[in-house]
């Protein structure tokens, strides 16, 4: 996640999902990165850019989702189910 590239991959799709009116909470983004096998830090740092993404910080990134992407990942999620926070009582 330190690296430019990952750095405006993770603000692109933040920006992407929050115009279409999805709020993730940040404390999830972390989360799912720690239960699939993130490094704690790189998880924080993806919760960090969420929640700047969520409080209107205006972060300087190439947009590299495109301006198709939220209908590739909703065709893509189609039928799946979908991802239980570990963390949660059922």
């Amino acid at each position: 996640m330190l690296d430019s590239s990952a750095r405006s991959h993770a603000i692109s799709i933040f920006n992407h999902l929050t115009h279409a009116g999805y709020e993730i909470p940040p404390f999830l983004v972390r989360r799912w990165a720690t239960t699939n096998g993130w490094k704690t830090r790189d998880a924080q740092l993806l919760d960090d850019y969420a929640a700047g993404v969520l409080a209107g910080v205006r972060y300087h990134y190439q947009d590299t989702a495109g301006r198709h992407s939220m209908k590739e990942w909703q065709r893509h999620a189609e039928g799946k189910k979908p991802w239980m926070d570990p963390g949660r009582l059922e």
